[in-house]
């Protein structure tokens, strides 16, 4: 399925993206993983004062994706949401990573979330209106033409879904069956003057994300691959 966008002009994200220094070396294809959203104890209050929603400074919240990366990789627990980016990174070797793989996966990946706002407090709490502003999609779309990845991988079908329906409400184009969706749809898709390649897979923190959808398959077809790493 070919998707096209032309002719729009793109904002800033809100949230910077976190981006590998390695990014594009190394002879490994251009990677961009896309989230879902974060999560914020203090959302809810005084909203005005930061767009993401929490009321504090936005300086302070500008930088949120590369804290959460950054703990992540320093982090000692391997419990909660921390599992989420371990079973990710896991299914692109299709085994149990080492520290090392882990690092050098995030090394050479840009990592962004979709909603440039944080879904509010608790992951139980979903606001799925919000995948419906254009705003996070222009956002996404900025990020693409800057960092022109070869491969795309979204977390979701909330992700999908905002995509897809972003693209097809300013091309008129007929809508899909999300059911597709759900077992790993892919697209090529053109933004202005670049084509990349889209692909979806459950969420990470689904329970079932390793083998529902056999994920390290589907991403070796695509050429995503790292290299091995000793434990260290």
């Amino acid at each position: 399925m070919k998707k096209a966008c032309n002719g729009f002009q793109f904002q800033e994200p809100f949230f910077d993206p976190w981006v590998g220094l390695n990014y594009g070396c190394d002879g490994i294809k251009k990677v961009m993983i896309v989230g879902a959203s974060h999560y914020c104890e203090e959302s809810g209050a005084a909203v005005d004062k930061c767009p993401c929603g929490c009321g504090k400074s936005s300086v302070r919240c500008r930088g949120m994706t590369r804290k959460v990366i950054h703990c992540y990789l320093t982090s000692e627990d391997r419990t909660g949401w921390v599992k989420t980016y371990t079973k990710f990174i896991n299914s692109l070797y299709g085994r149990e990573t080492t520290l090392a793989e882990r690092e050098v996966v995030l090394d050479h990946v840009v990592f962004m979330n979709y909603l440039q706002r944080v879904e509010g407090s608790g992951s139980g709490e979903k606001h799925n209106e919000y995948f419906k502003e254009p705003c996070h999609f222009l956002a996404f779309c900025n990020v693409v033409l800057r960092y022109r990845p070869d491969v795309v991988i979204v977390w979701g079908d909330r992700v999908w879904r905002a995509i897809h329906d972003s693209i097809c409400e300013w091309n008129n184009e007929a809508e899909m069956d999300y059911q597709l969706a759900k077992r790993g749809w892919t697209a090529d898709v053109r933004v202005n003057d670049f084509t990349f390649k889209l692909l979806s897979v459950y969420h990470p923190s689904y329970c079932s994300y390793e083998t529902a959808d056999n994920p390290h398959e589907r991403f070796k077809k695509f050429g995503v691959d790292f290299p091995s790493c000793s434990r260290h």
